[in-house]
């Protein structure tokens, strides 16, 4: 998970690569506030989901009376004790944003801010 957001994070920065432009303090600095708006929507889907799996096994285990409370399932499901259902995140993918989109959203603020981009 960190490699990948690693791996699009250079990636999206690779993609503005100029060797003639030299990019200013604040055109980085709003590039890197679009690239997390832009990706929260997905972001936040899955770790809801995630959550979502989570709390699902620890309930089931203490319907289950495998855990005498919801702390003690909470550590069998954490230590791999409980199973855990494989968490479902295809319509999240819906909601990750294209380079593209990226690319225009972060060129449209920064125009509407008067962010110049290159260093003269």
């Amino acid at each position: 998970m960190i490699i990948r957001m690693l791996i699009l994070i250079s990636l999206s920065f690779s993609a503005f690569a100029n060797d003639s432009c030299e990019r200013t303090k604040e055109y980085v600095e709003l590039r890197e506030e679009i690239f997390k708006l832009v990706n929260k929507p997905y972001k936040e889907c899955k770790s809801t989901i995630k959550s979502a799996t989570h709390w699902k096994a620890v309930a089931s285990c203490v319907a289950d009376g495998q855990g005498a409370d919801a702390f003690e399932c909470g550590s069998l499901v954490e230590n791999k004790e409980y199973p855990l259902d494989v968490a479902n995140l295809e319509h999240c993918e819906l909601l990750k944003p294209s380079l593209e989109f990226f690319k225009q959203t972060l060129h449209e603020i920064a125009d509407a801010k008067e962010i110049i981009e290159c260093k003269t």
